[in-house]
């Protein structure tokens, strides 16, 4: 097995992490690719340090040590190739990234061993336009697309369009079109619902809205959801994923829809998705269940 690794280099965690991976890795001749942004904290020998365009090719399955930011940017970095990713949570909550840092080495076991399934994750695809122009950029986002407000400036107001036929116009800070992976980042926390990630849906969540009326909707994954902010007067940000820009101009448009390849998140087999939710989110313990 050839093993991809990409890390947070900021984590404190990081290079004992690095170092555990190492010994397991010795023990059963597994070889290990490590994105070449690591070199600083890979001390000794048994690395084999490459670009992004090397791990999405030869590796077998990427590690990510960190958060969910980390998580993220593993999958653009390895992204259109669908490369298996598991995420290993050395940062904060971590609803991506679900193996905990003390079972690394049964983690890499299961690997190993082959005891593991693949969850295959929906992506969404963005056209940013100015100006009724054509695109001026186009990305991916495997949590979510955000259209909002740039700092502490008033209210924006974003007209949104699901299949050419208008839905709403939304007065508030923003707009979020999250994937069911995303539904429990940014969404989350602006009121909206959990998905279950394999849910073929995309969830559409006002952030702060002026009129209280104002509900997140779920839509089919086929859909195609247009966002317009007119007559900017102060700039407006578009996030996709740990990305951003501002943008100016007479008017905003970002065209959202699924995109054509997923994202490939390693589960292990004694994982759930709800048991994560009771452990994250803290949720009530039923002592008639494990």
């Amino acid at each position: 097995m050839r093993l991809g690794i990409i890390g947070n280099p900021r984590s404190e965690d990081l290079p004992e992490a690095l170092r555990r991976v190492r010994i397991w890795a010795a023990d059963r001749r597994v070889s290990l690719l490590v994105h070449q942004e690591l070199e600083p904290v890979c001390t000794g020998a048994g690395w084999h340090l490459v670009d992004a365009a090397v791990l999405r090719r030869e590796a077998d399955v990427v590690l990510s040590l960190g958060g969910d930011g980390t998580l993220l940017r593993a999958a653009h970095l390895v992204s259109p190739e669908e490369v298996p990713l598991l995420g290993v949570n050395i940062g904060r909550l971590g609803f991506l990234a679900d193996t905990q840092l003390a079972e690394l080495e049964a983690a890499l076991e299961d690997l190993h061993e082959g005891r593991y399934t693949v969850e295959a994750r929906l992506t969404l695809a963005l056209a940013v336009r100015l100006d009724g122009g054509g695109p001026e950029s186009e990305h991916w986002a495997l949590n979510d697309v955000v259209v909002g407000k740039s700092g502490a400036s008033s209210m924006i107001a974003v007209e949104a369009e699901v299949n050419d036929r208008y839905l709403n116009t939304y007065w508030g800070d923003g707009v979020i079109v999250a994937t069911p992976t995303g539904s429990t980042a940014y969404s989350l926390a602006a009121g909206g619902p959990i998905l279950v990630p394999d849910t073929d849906t995309i969830l559409l969540t006002p952030i702060c809205p002026h009129t209280l009326t104002t509900r997140p909707v779920v839509l089919p994954a086929s859909v195609r959801i247009r966002l317009r902010v007119s007559a900017l007067e102060r700039p407006v940000v578009v996030a996709w994923d740990s990305w951003s820009r501002e943008y100016t101009g007479q008017l905003l448009e970002v065209e959202v829809m699924r995109a054509s390849y997923r994202v490939r998140m390693v589960k292990r087999q004694e994982r759930d998705f709800f048991a994560t939710l009771r452990q994250k989110l803290g949720w009530g313990w039923d002592g008639r269940r494990n």
